[in-house]
């Protein structure tokens, strides 16, 4: 005769709880087969007649699914707008930025596993997300570095000296030579 039980043990348990029994009499055998955290202890007891009764206990061992950040932190502060569900950011930088800013994150739960890959300054950055169990998740963050629209000039300069009346706005100059130049 067999007699089965199923135990959840909780999110983060690395040990088998230990089983112990109190014999019925103090005629039978107690043998306890240990079966792993996602397996099947067994407990065979022998009757004093030879008679046998197994009794099963299938452990099982919970597993995260979460897949997903708490934040994601740029030089320290929060990236704007970060929603732990929305996996694509673009984060502006400044003209002239030649090093990326320090990306850091705050992990979902103590069970993910996380990688990260950078592109540089103006490529992509990404934080990929894998939980103990289930589909992994990737977070991109698209750092995009200011270009300048200007195409003013601040001065033109003549054989070393500032162009009178120079305009910004101004396209076009008539500069009198002295005669024989």
């Amino acid at each position: 005769q067999v007699l089965s039980d199923s135990y959840d043990l909780a999110l983060g348990t690395t040990e088998l709880p230990v089983v112990t029994v109190e014999n019925g009499d103090p005629y039978q055998v107690v043998t306890i087969t240990y079966g792993g955290l996602n397996g099947v202890t067994r407990i065979l007891v022998t009757a004093g007649d030879g008679s046998t009764r197994l009794y099963q206990i299938q452990f099982h061992q919970q597993v995260s699914s979460v897949n997903t950040l708490q934040d994601i932190l740029v030089d320290g502060v929060s990236l704007p707008g970060y929603d732990p569900n929305v996996t694509e950011y673009t984060y502006p930088l400044a003209a002239g930025t030649t090093e990326l800013p320090q990306v850091t994150y705050v992990a979902g739960d103590e069970y993910q596993t996380i990688t990260t890959r950078s592109g540089g300054v103006g490529g992509d950055y990404k934080i990929i997300v894998y939980p103990q169990q289930g589909s992994s998740r990737t977070y991109v963050i698209h750092f995009k570095v200011a270009t300048s629209s200007n195409t003013s000039l601040a001065m033109i300069y003549v054989d070393g000296q500032p162009l009178e009346n120079f305009d910004a706005a101004t396209m076009n100059y008539d500069i009198e030579l002295p005669e024989g130049v």
